[in-house]
């Protein structure tokens, strides 16, 4: 019989008569279902555990076996640490200035802890593969209109227009599926004067 007391486990053997029918009816008898604490549960669960680790441990296993073993532990915590990083940045522009035609370089980030974006060329790169969620904004200064596009790998991905008015605002929320190593960008079609910080805005976010 398994007795659980306290922290402790304790295989007690029953005497034979114990485990023998008793005879004749059975008088003012309650049965009751045993209730078990969840630390006492958690305590059987952990010696059944390692019961069972005793037992595989005693199989003898080769060299190439234990390398085998060693390698699939090693790349289930690199798995691991990988699902625990979060793969965002944010950037925006230092202040107000002329957006030129080609690619808009966000020259202040807020948030990249894991160096996705380069200011210098305006691209930020996937680390893994994933489904990702791309948004931007941009905010004329004044009159104007602006047509912007979401390039991937330099190749048109999605256009969005601002139209004409006073300081208006265009923004893009694009979920897309991007390869390790993808490069993301965004494209100014024409000149045109823009408000920079916190008003202008470029980032990238791995949903999954």
């Amino acid at each position: 019989m398994l007795v659980v007391t306290g922290s402790c486990i304790k295989w007690v053997p029953l005497p034979l008569q114990n485990l023998t029918r008793p005879r004749g009816p059975a008088k003012n008898i309650n049965y009751q279902r045993p209730v078990f604490s969840k630390s006492t549960m958690a305590i059987i669960f952990l010696a059944l555990l390692m019961s069972m680790v005793s037992m595989v441990s005693t199989v003898p296993i080769s060299d190439a076996q234990a390398i085998d073993i060693y390698e699939a532990i090693q790349e289930l915590n690199r798995t691991v640490a990988s699902l625990q990083q979060r793969y965002y940045f944010m950037a925006t522009f230092n202040e107000q200035t002329v957006l030129a035609a080609g690619v808009a370089k966000f020259d202040k980030v807020l948030s990249d802890e894991l160096g996705l974006y380069d200011e210098g060329s305006g691209k930020f790169t996937a680390p893994r593969s994933g489904l990702y969620l791309l948004t931007a904004q941009i905010l004329i200064k004044g009159t104007g209109h602006a047509s912007l596009e979401l390039q991937l790998n330099s190749n048109l991905l999605a256009v969005w227009n601002i139209g004409s008015g006073k300081d208006l605002s265009g923004q893009i929320v694009y979920p897309v599926l991007l390869k390790k190593d993808d490069t993301v960008q965004v494209v100014s079609r024409g000149k045109v004067s823009i408000y920079g910080e916190n008003h202008s805005f470029f980032s990238a976010y791995l949903i999954k």
